[in-house]
């Protein structure tokens, strides 16, 4: 146990020092404007995506913003619950866009997400530079953001183990 904590906190020093986040930076708070950005998918890179593409598309109420990486446990054991939260709520204006913080794109990475078969689209966050303007640490972190670009809920850390309920209940309120 202990050794599981202890690697989950150089997990999260290693990531710090990797990708230069700003400990003093003023996180993002609820009510906040969301910044725009660019990406590439990560299983396609010539296929490139801004949030606007989303928050724009007429049938997206909501928009999920993970913050996640494929090294990270307690990103990989939220996937089942994001998995069951993209069918239960698709179709009722929620999309989920996972954006992986790995430093390096590599086969294995790919590799990783091909093999899971994720339902909603994955992207690559080269340098960090979104996680940057989203000022966050550690990951997993969330936001939920309206047609509006407004942060309406943001969780950092796991869902998984109890809150999932409260994930959930802030998916249905916002999509009312």
């Amino acid at each position: 146990m202990i050794l599981i904590k202890r690697r989950y906190f150089f997990s999260i020093i290693l990531l710090i020092l990797l990708t230069g986040f700003d400990i003093n930076a003023q996180e993002l708070k609820i009510g906040e404007k969301a910044p725009d950005f660019a990406l590439s998918y990560l299983l396609d890179e010539n296929k490139m995506f801004t949030l606007s593409d989303f928050i724009e598309e007429e049938s997206n109420k909501l928009i999920i913003l993970v913050f996640a990486a494929q090294w990270c446990p307690p990103c990989k054991n939220d996937l089942p619950l994001l998995e069951m939260f993209h069918k239960k709520y698709t179709e009722q204006g929620v999309k989920i866009l996972l954006i992986e913080t790995a430093e390096k794109k590599n086969n294995k990475l790919k590799k990783y997400f091909r093999k899971a078969k994720l339902p909603f689209p994955v992207f690559y966050d080269k340098n960090n530079l979104i996680a940057k303007k989203y000022k966050l640490i550690p990951i997993p972190c969330y936001f939920f953001i309206d047609k509006e670009y407004t942060i309406k809920y943001f969780q950092r850390g796991s869902i998984a183990k109890g809150q999932e309920d409260i994930f959930e209940k802030n998916i249905v309120e916002l999509i009312k």
